[in-house]
């Protein structure tokens, strides 16, 4: 799934050879240097799987929102409905009872008791009819209403929490507010997924020459991270940019994302593969060191 979204990236191949003649990565080995362009280009298809992600999330806010306004003026007419069933309901109650008292009146001067009895009892059975017909219509108007707000709700809550008015944030239940945090950033033009992007590579960098010691040393990092936002996203970011914002996570922290749900696989540096060619890497980089 991530390849389809992902699909404009280059390939390792084509990623490695744009970056053959960077001089920031002359002082690494061939396989160290795969190794780090190949966590870079996972790292960016993230960037670009989140980044699409959140164009839908944008375009489905509308659709979401018109669906919700829909299912509340779809209640407020079922309510409206019931009020007057319901009153309906009351009023013929009230009539019946007041056509039963003064019919009796009128049979009694000329009428049998038992015949008072048999109006007694048809008016009753007529009355009962009408008054089931009613509840039965009272209460699939309230199963229509519940059904009704609860699309409502699921409706505003697929709405992105940034986006919601102060009705929609009211009418989300909380077990679905609860799970807000796994959306993700949607602004358009925000630039917190290129700081992510810029922490995340930057980590990379710094576990590599961790783990490989001086073997792995890259000089000019805001150079070649820009070079790599040129080469991955066809974008410019000055390394005097990226310099800033290392300095800045350096004090503050990296940023952090929750990603999409859709999202199924872990990102490459914790992958068993990863684990593999950084062994390599480390063996090359003794043998390379015991030669000279």
């Amino acid at each position: 799934m991530r390849d389809i979204f992902a699909s404009h990236l280059p390939t390792l191949a084509n990623f490695t050879e744009a970056m053959r003649d960077v001089e920031e990565l002359k002082t690494l080995s061939a396989v160290t240097r795969r190794l780090l362009l190949r966590e870079v280009l996972e790292i960016s298809r993230l960037k670009v799987t989140h980044s699409r992600t959140a164009k839908f999330m944008r375009a489905r806010t509308h659709y979401a929102r018109r669906e919700r306004i829909a299912r509340s003026k779809l209640s407020a007419h079922l309510k409206a409905a019931l009020m007057q069933v319901k009153s309906a309901s009351e009023s013929a109650h009230k009539r019946v009872l007041e056509v039963n008292h003064n019919s009796i009146k009128e049979e009694q001067l000329c009428a049998s008791n038992f015949e008072v009895a048999f109006l007694q009892a048809l008016l009753k059975e007529r009355w009962l009819e009408t008054h089931a017909r009613c509840e039965m219509i009272i209460g699939c108007l309230q199963t229509e209403i519940a059904q009704s707000r609860e699309q409502e709700e699921y409706s505003a809550a697929m709405i992105n929490p940034g986006y919601r008015t102060k009705a929609e944030k009211q009418i989300v239940p909380a077990n679905m507010a609860a799970r807000d945090s796994e959306y993700p950033h949607i602004g358009e033009k925000t630039p917190a997924l290129d700081h992510w992007f810029i922490g995340r590579v930057h980590n990379s960098i710094k576990h590599i020459q961790t783990n490989l010691g001086s073997g792995a040393k890259i000089e000019n990092e805001p150079g070649l991270i820009s070079r790599m936002f040129q080469v991955l996203f066809g974008e410019t970011r000055t390394p005097g940019s990226i310099e800033k914002e290392l300095k800045k996570q350096e004090r503050l922290g990296a940023p952090d994302y929750s990603w999409p749900l859709l999202i199924l696989e872990p990102p490459f540096a914790h992958g068993a593969l990863y684990e593999r060619l950084l062994k390599r890497a480390k063996s090359n980089e003794l043998k390379s060191t015991g030669a000279r």
